[in-house]
């Protein structure tokens, strides 16, 4: 939850507090929920219940700006706002690292960096546009910049992006000592877990291991690859994810569990993830 705190000078200054459980959804995710009428109902209720902060991303924004369908698009939306707590994550885990690294080399920069996940640079310039009102909800903020999103650039990002990663799979692939390098490293961090209190930059290197391991994955789309690194920050971050099975069976094969990391479940054990959160206990 969002917090406006005013400072001398003028100065205004914008906190996020979390709350537990903090729960992310994969975008399907989010649809399946928001568009059934039930499970959209009994979502709003357990999370308004039991005080989590519904934790969203710019992955979600893109994916809500590419849907043709304008009533679907509303209703995620509708649902969004009905939940009292949302707040927004940065999915990218190259910043997310960069802030821990900071926290890392002199812990008392924590009154500076806070919560390395918090996205609040973009949350400020939304604010500040539109001239710090005393009250507002998430879902106002994404259904302002869905509709402003540069589509032609990300498409074109997204290319370069997709052409690098199939640069480096095939080089990585092709190379037998690599390869071992590689499966031997993923083992040993397995083995090691995570060295400091969020598994971030363990997570990043152990995806990329796992693709490059796994010979048979396809990785032919930019989708895939930005399906599995966008959940990075939010398995090291949030305490419940709700993702696709071909990238829990990744975290499962990780080795790391909750707490360390969020607890994680897939379409099929939905029913487990209504649970776990009615049910959450800190």
């Amino acid at each position: 939850m969002y917090h406006r705190i005013d400072h001398p000078n003028n100065k205004i200054e914008i906190q996020e507090h979390f709350h537990s459980p903090m729960v992310y959804l994969d975008h399907w995710a989010l649809n399946d929920i928001a568009l059934n009428d039930e499970m959209n109902e009994k979502f709003v209720k357990i999370m308004n219940s039991f005080g989590g902060t519904l934790r969203l991303s710019v992955v979600n924004m893109t994916e809500l700006s590419k849907q043709k369908d304008e009533k679907q698009v509303e209703l995620i939306l509708d649902m969004i706002k009905k939940i009292n707590d949302c707040g927004l994550i940065n999915i990218d885990p190259k910043q997310v690292i960069s802030k821990e690294n900071i926290l890392i080399a002199d812990p008392d920069s924590i009154f500076q960096v806070k919560n390395p996940s918090a996205e609040l640079d973009l949350v400020g310039a939304y604010l500040m546009a539109n001239n710090y009102p005393s009250q507002w909800h998430v879902s106002e903020m994404i259904k302002s910049i869905i509709g402003e999103l540069p589509t032609k650039r990300l498409t074109k990002s997204n290319e370069n992006f997709l052409d690098d990663m199939q640069r480096l799979l095939s080089i990585g692939r092709s190379d037998e000592n690599h390869l071992k390098q590689v499966k031997d490293r993923f083992n040993k961090v397995k083995q090691k877990g995570p060295n400091y209190q969020a598994a971030t930059r363990e997570l990043f290197q152990m995806a990329l291991d796992f693709i490059l391991k796994n010979e048979n994955m396809k990785m032919l789309k930019y989708s895939e690859w930005n399906d599995l690194f966008h959940l990075i920050v939010p398995v090291s971050y949030c305490d419940i994810v709700l993702m696709d099975k071909r990238w829990k069976t990744f975290i499962n094969q990780t080795g790391f569990s909750f707490p360390k990391i969020a607890m994680s479940f897939d379409k099929k054990k939905i029913s487990d993830f209504f649970k776990k959160i009615e049910y959450w206990k800190n």
